[in-house]
């Protein structure tokens, strides 16, 4: 199973907006950015959980993922 890359773009949006700089948010995750350049790229639910988890760490936001 995979979990497309569009999730993460509109969740890295989310965060952005509460002041959370992309490339910030992508390398605590350990996402390599050049995957949202893919509108085919998919994530594993494992890399998009620490996405997740990344996102509310930096933005403070627990309502977020």
């Amino acid at each position: 199973m995979a979990v497309s890359i569009a999730m993460v773009r509109a969740l890295a949006t989310a965060v952005e907006r509460r002041g959370v700089r992309m490339p910030e948010l992508l390398a605590a995750a350990s996402i390599d950015e050049r995957k949202l350049d893919d509108p085919n790229a998919q994530v594993t639910p494992t890399e998009y959980e620490r996405f997740r988890q990344a996102a509310i760490t930096l933005s403070g936001d627990e309502a977020l993922g």
